[in-house]
């Protein structure tokens, strides 16, 4: 069963005017993450606009981007977890993207939901590592591994 709450709506949903997950946005894609058991998935609709050099191919950039996204929302969701609604209220720490590989295995379409599916790899008090699939109508489009590190959250979302 998946957890009703997004992690956008849960843990960071203040404050977050990035492009991709951030619901203070008005021009951002405002994806929604949420858990299923120990993988965190989002189901994304492209619109015909987010296309690359081909009408119905969804862009790179975008692709990167969402992978980017859902797996620095995975971090962020599991080290606030445990935490109070206080603590996610006004939270101490977030997590910031170090490094990012993405491998494009195959187009992605423009005209079918995307789903994100994403395991931490290692979790760890500063930094921790995300892996993260891209699918498009049941096909691996794109795989990619993020590497989140703890930053203060002044330099979080609405700081």
């Amino acid at each position: 069963m998946t957890d009703r709450i997004a992690f956008q709506d849960d843990v960071f949903s203040k404050g977050n005017h990035c492009w991709g997950c951030g619901n203070e946005n008005p021009h951002g894609l405002k994806i929604k993450s949420y858990w299923q058991g120990n993988e965190s998935i989002c189901t994304w609709k492209p619109e015909d606009f987010h296309t690359s050099g081909w009408p119905h191919v969804l862009y790179g950039g975008i692709i990167s981007g969402i992978i980017d996204c859902h797996c620095i929302g995975t971090i962020i969701a599991e080290y606030h977890k445990d935490k109070n609604p206080e603590e996610k209220e006004t939270p101490e720490y977030w997590f910031a993207t170090a490094s990012m590989k993405i491998d494009f295995l195959k187009p992605a379409s423009v005209n079918k939901p995307i789903q994100l599916r994403a395991t931490i790899k290692e979790m760890h008090e500063k930094k921790a590592v995300v892996s993260c699939s891209l699918y498009s109508d049941g096909e691996e489009c794109a795989r990619g591994e993020v590497l989140g590190v703890r930053v203060p959250s002044v330099a979080g979302p609405g700081k």
